[in-house]
């Protein structure tokens, strides 16, 4: 199975970035294409200068066309406007169009969005959790993920260098979070320069024991492939002593 992880710069030109993505999923050969949070309509946390789509999008349309046209999964985010009401969402695109709506916003971004209600495990190729940016930091969201079914975790990012370097603070969490949970995990994060803020990019992938088995900080658009065994969750978690979520006793742990 191959998941092609993509950073891309942070426009508000829809058109642009619709170009980059497409460029990208026809360019490669890939199960998966997983690309930062609002890649598709730009991110800011100002209200001012939010760009943002609906449902009815031909964009989302187009992308779900490529997604079946070569059968493989897309993975995007973007700002959508529904019914007045804007949101950070992350949508699997296939023969379908699934949404998770960020459910834990940051400290600007509760100024202008609103959060979503439920967490999310997408039906692809193999059960796909998603946690955007700061969600991440939560180690509940990536645990109740695993428990709804989730193999592999994507977690994208719109985090300029003022939020620290990505290398540091991955290091720091994103392998535990794969290794407590025996999933596979794929960051990626914006690049580019917007509203006076550098993007400073960042991918890693983690294998279920925890290994970083790529990464990568530099601050240009790029595309990584990486190969990995799709059983190789399931061989992880047959481990019995190791496989820490079915050993929880969740009857001592409260609230």
């Amino acid at each position: 199975m191959k998941i092609a992880l993509a950073q891309i710069d942070n426009t508000f030109s829809i058109e642009d970035n619709l170009k980059k993505i497409v460029a990208i999923v026809e360019g490669n050969d890939a199960d998966y294409f997983v690309f930062p949070e609002s890649c598709i309509t730009g991110y800011s946390s100002d209200p001012a200068r939010v760009v943002t789509i609906t449902r009815q999008s031909e964009v989302l349309q187009d992308l779900k066309q490529l997604a079946t046209k070569k059968n493989c999964h897309i993975f995007a985010g973007a700002n959508l406007d529904l019914d007045g009401k804007h949101y950070i969402a992350y949508m699997h695109f296939h023969e379908a169009i699934d949404y998770y709506f960020k459910t834990h916003l940051g400290t600007r971004e509760v100024k202008h969005f609103s959060s979503g209600d439920a967490l999310k495990v997408f039906d692809a190729t193999r059960p796909t959790g998603v946690s955007i940016c700061i969600e991440s930091h939560f180690p509940d969201i990536a645990q109740t993920l695993r428990l709804k079914g989730a193999e592999i975790l994507l977690v994208p990012f719109a985090s300029p260098k003022t939020c620290g370097g990505r290398q540091k603070l991955w290091h720091k969490y994103l392998p535990a979070r794969a290794y407590d949970n025996q999933v596979f995990l794929f960051a990626t994060n914006l690049t580019g320069e917007r509203d006076g803020l550098t993007f400073s990019g960042g991918m890693m992938a983690v294998d279920p024991r925890g290994n970083i088995i790529y990464e990568n900080y530099e601050a240009v658009e790029r595309v990584a492939v990486i190969e990995i065994d799709e059983h190789a969750v399931a061989k992880a978690r047959r481990k019995v002593k190791v496989n820490y979520i079915a050993r929880r006793r969740p009857e001592l742990y409260g609230g």
